[in-house]
């Protein structure tokens, strides 16, 4: 019986993802931090790009599992997913709201 992998490559392939997952993580907080400090324009746009597709591969992450644990373990149907897409939207609004409140008072606290 032959063998693609070896159990030691799969095993080096695995610690080579956390390692990867630690790296990307690693970085995305040393750029998130880098944004609020001051620095040249070119370094703010690449740190930008990386923590826009960090999170938005999370995402994409986080709705995979929401299709499969919803179609696996709660036998979700097509409503179901709706409402779930409706809280979190209204989730959403909520944290948009109170960051804008945040917003304004520190403006305000400025002037």
């Amino acid at each position: 019986m032959l063998r693609c992998h070896s159990d030691s490559a799969v095993r080096r392939l695995v610690d080579l993802r956390r390692i990867r997952i630690k790296t990307l993580l690693c970085r995305v907080v040393g750029i998130a931090v880098i944004i609020g400090l001051a620095g040249c324009s070119s370094e703010k746009y690449k740190a930008q790009a990386v923590t826009k597709t960090f999170f938005h591969r999370a995402g994409d992450v986080l709705s995979g599992f929401l299709v499969l644990f919803g179609s696996t373990f709660f036998a979700f149907k097509l409503e179901n997913y709706a409402m779930v897409n409706v809280v979190v939207a209204m989730l959403w609004i909520g944290v948009g709201v109170l960051i804008f409140k945040h917003h304004k008072a520190l403006s305000a606290a400025r002037l």
